[in-house]
């Protein structure tokens, strides 16, 4: 029986690319850096703040402007505008009522105290026990050890646990960790992509959780 469940946070609850795409380019516009068009935003998303600056930085052309001056611009930018667009994905609100009795975590890449700020805007951070943003702990997803530190909390076993993403590094952070892996494919990845990663479940729409979890069952 499934006794803990793991959840990604952008691209699985959350919608929130718009929102980092216009923290990402008013950073760059504070450097004088052209804007990008959010599909080439899109793919740097998932795997942490850093990444994400640095990888456009570099997109836009800005290789000499370093890290430790865009991070602090990025992050106080999308801070003052984390929830301008950003919204729940359709089922997210009216499902996770479904799933009490079972414990829930965010496992994201996103920074903890962004994270935090973003489920409680849109109302859902009393259904989860725990938030594991990206700064946590000494490694982020894909690494297995925020998947590994969650079981231990909660006393669950890999085979009783559930990770939920919709990045390739949701996949893999599960299968190093040994628990079971649900793609959804609603997310921003592109989907036949993140079929290619062989999830052990997937899913169209975030109300069909219940189901998939009771044939785990």
């Amino acid at each position: 029986m499934i006794s803990l469940l793991l959840f990604d946070l952008d691209g699985t609850l959350a919608d929130s690319r718009r929102d980092l795409a216009l923290a990402v380019n008013r950073a760059l516009a504070t450097f004088g850096a052209p804007a990008l068009e959010d599909a080439v935003i899109l793919p740097f998303i998932g795997f942490g703040a850093s990444h994400l600056v640095r990888a456009s930085l570099r997109a836009a052309g800005c290789a000499d402007v370093g890290l430790a001056d865009a991070m602090p611009v990025f992050t106080r930018l999308y801070r003052e505008n984390l929830l301008v667009h950003t919204a729940l994905y359709p089922g997210v609100a009216e499902t996770l009522p479904h799933l009490r009795g079972i414990p829930k975590v965010v496992i994201t890449n996103k920074p903890n105290d962004l994270s935090e700020a973003v489920l409680e805007g849109l109302g859902i951070r009393g259904h989860f026990d725990m938030v594991l943003g990206g700064d946590a702990l000494a490694e982020m997803k894909p690494s297995a050890l925020p998947l590994r530190h969650a079981m231990k909390v909660f006393g669950a076993a890999p085979r009783d646990t559930v990770m939920v993403g919709d990045l390739l590094v949701d996949l893999e952070a599960a299968r190093a960790a040994g628990t079971w892996s649900c793609a959804a494919l609603y997310g921003f990845m592109d989907a036949a992509a993140l079929l290619a990663g062989a999830p052990d479940y997937s899913m169209t729409e975030f109300r069909e959780l219940p189901g998939i979890l009771a044939g785990i069952s």
